[in-house]
This record gives structure tokens, C-alpha cells and sequence, in this order.
């Protein structure tokens, strides 16, 4: 799972030139932009607070 910013999913999806927006679009969009991009994937503060402790 990778956390991005809004505006840079908006500007993916404006770059597909859909016209329409629904969930099932937009989670369809996201999971194209998943595939297509070498995203970093998201790491839990709780997990890095509880390494740094050990």
C-alpha cells in the first residue's frame, strides 16, 4: 500500500482524460497509477516509533 498525494492522483487521472467520476473509477485509476509507477510503499509510524525503541 502506498499513500500519495491528491494533487498528484487528480493530475494522473486528468492525464487519462476520463470524463466521468465515480469510486469505481477513481479506485480503478488509483490501481493503474499502482501498476504503472514505482510508488514507495507506506511504513506505519507505530512500526518506526517501536524499531527506534528496541
Amino acid at each position: 500500500m502506498s499513500v500519495i498525494q491528491p494533487t498528484k492522483g487528480k493530475q494522473y487521472a486528468k492525464s487519462l482524460d476520463e470524463k466521468n467520476k465515480t469510486d469505481k473509477i477513481d479506485a480503478g485509476m488509483l490501481a493503474r497509477m499502482g501498476l504503472e509507477r514505482d510508488l514507495m510503499p507506506w511504513v506505519s509510524p507505530m512500526s518506526s516509533c517501536a524499531a527506534s525503541k528496541e
